[in-house]
């Protein structure tokens, strides 16, 4: 897990994004394509406005709505999506 010194955010994962720094929102994000769809001419949208739902994780993030329907579940050895 990855903590920010900023706001004491904690999350994990390769593609988990957060907002940090000093002019950051320091919102989190669970890939980096909601990530980016937060950010609009050099600033920060609220998640609300950028169309990101939050997620169920254990800690706060915010994803596209699509990614709160069916959590992406791997095969074994990474060998493809279980259905």
């Amino acid at each position: 897990m990855t903590t920010c010194p900023t706001c004491e955010a904690v999350w994990g994962g390769m593609n988990t994004g957060h907002c940090g720094g000093r002019d950051g929102c320091h919102h989190t994000f669970a890939s980096l394509s909601a990530f980016d769809l937060h950010r609009h001419g050099g600033h920060c949208r609220t998640p609300q406005d950028a169309g990101l739902v939050l997620t169920d994780r254990a800690y706060v993030r915010f994803g596209h709505p699509a990614d709160t329907e069916r959590p992406t579940q791997w095969a074994p050895g990474g060998q493809g999506i279980l259905a």
